[in-house]
């Protein structure tokens, strides 16, 4: 464990915590750009930082970016990003990342009864 930029950096606790993170192409591709634009200081770098360099930390995302983005956006106030995530683009991904209000108008317009054969309606 090492101290860098005032954040503790170490390897994750257990090895479940080791992960591979699908990304959609157009993340990738955002990705990709972000990299271009703002390449890391080697392997060891931070690929998101703060304005004034180093990591982003938590508490200064919340405080300074955050609550301002969700007050501005009329998101309830106490909405952290993990919970906007959870009930919104996780379930965007899950449907194809297309509004609910689509998913559902698709999918009904998919499952519409039709007549039985030889019978007019």
């Amino acid at each position: 464990m090492s101290l860098k930029h005032g954040v503790y950096v170490c390897p994750p606790k257990t090895a479940r915590s080791h992960r591979t993170v699908p990304l959609p192409r157009m993340a990738v591709d955002a990705m990709k750009a972000h990299l271009r634009d703002f390449p890391t200081d080697g392997p060891e770098g931070w690929i998101f930082t703060a304005p004034q360099g180093g990591p982003v930390v938590y508490t200064h995302f919340m405080d300074g970016s955050w609550r301002p983005a969700c007050a501005k956006a009329g998101i309830p106030k106490g909405t952290g990003p993990h919970a906007y995530w959870f009930n919104n683009q996780r379930l965007h991904t899950a449907i194809g990342d297309i509004p609910p209000h689509e998913h559902e108008t698709n999918h009904y317009a998919q499952h519409q009864p039709q007549p039985a054969a030889g019978v007019s309606a």
